[in-house]
């Protein structure tokens, strides 16, 4: 599983937030996305993600099953473990409304 990021550009409300990024994220290595609030975490996955498509450059999605993002806006459910609140939260989303 690899994505690569050929010349990423990425401008938001005048502010670049990522110009001409090359990198290749692989699944032989966790990969860890940190830094400061507003400087394009979001805007990147959801590039990566097709669901943002006002960037320049190339993204390569090679071997990709299926990516899982969980917004940073999401409510955990207290004194239950990660594994259990995901477990949860999938199991909601796949039940049927009606």
């Amino acid at each position: 599983m690899k994505i690569v990021l050929i010349d990423y550009t990425k401008v938001f409300n005048d502010l670049i937030l990522f110009e001409k990024f090359n990198y290749t994220f692989t699944n032989e290595k966790i990969n860890l996305i940190y830094e400061d609030n507003g400087c394009g975490k979001s805007s990147l996955l959801l590039s990566i993600l097709g669901i943002d498509k006002s960037y320049k450059g190339k993204i390569n999605l090679i071997n990709i099953k299926n990516i899982t993002y969980f917004s940073p806006n999401i409510s955990l459910i207290k004194k239950t473990t990660l594994k259990e609140n995901i477990d949860y939260f999938f199991k909601k989303k796949r039940k049927k409304i009606f």
